[in-house]
């Protein structure tokens, strides 16, 4: 969501057309598809209304969902404790008790808050560190040239294809002479990817010795990234 939002904010001629194209796809939803692609770009057409969408959704509405779930994760984190680690506990004399988990029953384990929010901030701050030196050294380091020609309505360019992380999509739509067997594709295997941790309830931890979860989590990521090459030489 965060990431088909911001793309249309450069307004260039890339951007415009890749989101009149991903927006177009929605139409393929029975029932409900035309409400949505109005409802999406504010109008029929993609324009300067799809773009102040876009941009709340982006700077406002996504980050505060997004905020919203990590600080319910976290305090989640705090009072559950985490599952057990996945190559085993060192000690086992201080083991993790699952959804029974009380800081309190432990204090000789590493509180929370400061040690992991420390840790936590460390490494946020080495990455904005990372993202605002491309910000302000280097902005045009991973974009095309296509992506700085203003947006024009009235020239469609002859292909458009999507940024690398969005191939895989892309090619799956490809792939099916439908749209809309396409979307329930992609939606499948992502509700699939969301509900295989209630689906695979094993107490073992260990990476080898749950089958089930490792095969469709090594099998999803090998498919992503073929369609993703696929989609690049396509």
């Amino acid at each position: 969501g965060i990431s088909l939002t911001g793309y249309l904010l450069p307004w260039s001629q890339l951007s415009f057309w890749a989101t009149t194209v991903a927006t177009n796809s929605v139409n393929a939803i029975p029932v409900v598809g035309s409400f949505l692609v109005e409802f999406l770009r504010g109008g029929k057409l993609v324009g300067p209304a799809t773009l102040g969408r876009f941009f709340a959704l982006h700077v406002a509405v996504i980050p505060i969902a997004i905020a919203a779930l990590i600080g319910a994760h976290l305090f989640l984190l705090q009072r559950t404790g985490i599952s057990t680690p996945p190559f085993g506990i060192k000690d086992s004399s201080n083991s993790w008790k699952g959804d029974a988990y009380r800081y309190e029953e432990h204090p000789g384990g590493i509180p929370f808050f400061p040690d992991y929010m420390l840790e936590d901030l460390r490494s946020i701050f080495i990455c904005m560190a990372c993202f605002l030196g491309m910000v302000f050294f280097a902005p045009n380091l991973l974009f095309p040239k296509t992506a700085f020609l203003p947006a024009n309505p009235y020239l469609t360019p002859a292909h458009i294809k999507p940024e690398w992380y969005f191939l895989a999509n892309y090619q799956t739509l490809k792939i099916f002479p439908s749209e809309i067997i396409g979307l329930s594709v992609q939606g499948a295997a992502m509700t699939f990817l969301a509900l295989l941790p209630f689906i695979d309830r094993s107490k073992e931890r260990h990476p080898l010795k749950r089958p089930i979860f490792t095969v469709c989590a090594i099998g999803g990521l090998l498919i992503w990234i073929g369609l993703t090459i696929w989609g690049h030489y396509s």
